[in-house]
């Protein structure tokens, strides 16, 4: 038994590798990996040199299918020179009132701040048969069928004044105006919406 033992490890000692051993295997595994690494991208690249260049695509078209809107801003500076008018002539307005004749006694008179009615008092008169009959008053000149629109037409002598209104050139010469020159400035936004057919294009604009 005491003899077996400096045996066994004298064979376990004589499959254990030197230092220098090691450090040569590292290095040849390197130079196998490097050159392995050197042949793979000579490769790669003589393909990339016996394959077809890559085709450019034509881009002219492009609009047809996909067209981005665009908006413009714009700026600019007005100068206006004003018109030039005149006028002449004749005319007259007449009112729309009816005011009735200057003497009647029986109209309805209508005007632009109140209105003048027949009268329409009545009074009960005896039939002589036990009966009685409502007739109009006798026509006297005035009336209780009347309006007005404002106090103001009161006068002093306890009379109320009604008005129609018209009116009348009788200026015939020429009256002439000429306005003068305006200048400003403007801006505008337009935005393209692109093309409703081939050839039409049209755009949205805003401005002050």
């Amino acid at each position: 038994m005491v003899g077996v033992v400096p045996e066994l490890f004298g064979n376990i000692f004589l499959f254990l590798p030197s230092q220098m051993a090691l450090s040569f295997c590292m290095k040849s595994l390197r130079l196998v990996f490097s050159l392995g690494l050197l042949s793979v991208c000579a490769l790669k690249a003589q393909e990339e040199r016996q394959a077809p260049p890559t085709e450019i695509p034509d881009f002219s078209n492009l609009d047809e299918y996909i067209y981005v809107p665009k908006s413009t801003l714009q700026f600019g500076f007005r100068s206006i020179s004003g018109p030039k008018t005149s006028f002449s002539g004749k005319g007259k307005l007449v009112t729309d009132a009816l005011s009735g004749t200057a003497t009647g006694t029986s109209e309805n008179r209508i005007y632009h701040d109140g209105s003048v009615s027949v009268d329409a008092r009545t009074t009960v008169v005896d039939n002589g048969d036990g009966t009685s009959s409502t007739v109009p008053v006798p026509n006297d000149g005035k009336t209780n069928t009347w309006s007005y629109a404002s106090a103001k037409q009161l006068t002093t002598d306890g009379y109320l004044a009604f008005h129609t209104y018209s009116a009348e050139i009788t200026d015939t010469n020429i009256r002439s105006r000429d306005a003068s020159r305006t200048s400003g400035v403007e801006l505008g936004v337009a935005y393209d919406m692109g093309k409703a057919v081939k050839r039409f294009d049209w755009s949205i604009i805003a401005g002050v």
